[in-house]
């Protein structure tokens, strides 16, 4: 996955970024909004590290979200046809070991 791609799926990214790099606030996180400079920039400020240090774990994390794209479209394609998900066992749309409540009417007509 190119940086490209990771800014277009920022929301979905930001939690990885939050959590290899927790010195980041949510403000700097909202601030960074995908942009590799500034989070390169926001690292420094927050770590201390320099900038090529900082330059290295951002490949690093690049290159880790594109062995995890790999990985979740493989196994979704497994996943697909084997049943995962299905609702086999439970009755009418009532989820498994939900009870199914029925309304009785009472014998005498309710008075």
């Amino acid at each position: 996955m190119n940086w490209d791609q990771i800014q277009g799926k920022w929301m979905e990214n930001k939690g990885k970024v939050k959590q290899r790099w927790g010195k980041l606030t949510d403000s700097d996180l909202t601030v960074i909004n995908g942009k590799r400079d500034i989070l390169a920039g926001k690292i420094m400020e927050r770590s201390g590290m320099a900038k090529a240090q900082v330059e290295k774990e951002i490949a690093e994390f690049e290159a880790s979200c594109s062995d995890s794209s790999k990985s979740e479209s493989s196994s979704r394609s497994s996943a697909s046809g084997s049943g995962v998900g299905s609702r086999s066992g439970s009755q009418s749309g009532t989820p498994s070991g939900a009870a199914k409540v029925t309304a009785r009417k009472p014998a005498d007509g309710g008075m």
